[in-house]
């Protein structure tokens, strides 16, 4: 089992920040065949059993996607849990351009 937090876009969350996350969830929803709703969010909780003699490629923000995009499907339960969004205008340290090159690359790798 999975369990992942589930923060509230566009309340308290920077507009192009709440874009980005309901996009990738969106987006990764569309690969695992699940809902997904806040691919990004870091609260996340995982049997470590599901990852014996798994390998990973993406490191950084990927990771977690890489994560959602091998570990669930169809039938894996997932849960989630309402956690607070919280952000005090503290600077992203994400790249627009280098991540979502990264993440289209984590994608695309999925796929083969």
């Amino acid at each position: 089992m999975l369990v992942y937090g589930r923060r509230t876009f566009f309340v308290n969350m920077p507009l192009h920040r709440s874009l980005s996350n309901w996009i990738t969830s969106f987006i990764l929803s569309l690969f695992c065949n699940k809902r997904i709703y806040d691919s990004q969010c870091g609260y996340r909780r995982y049997n470590l059993n599901l990852f014996m003699n798994s390998t990973f490629l993406e490191h950084g923000y990927q990771f977690e996607s890489e994560i959602l995009l091998k570990k669930i499907n169809s039938n894996t339960s997932v849960n989630y849990i309402n956690i607070e969004t919280i952000y005090n205008n503290s600077k992203s340290h994400i790249n627009h351009f280098n991540d979502t090159y990264k993440f289209i690359r984590c994608i695309l790798r999925s796929l083969f």
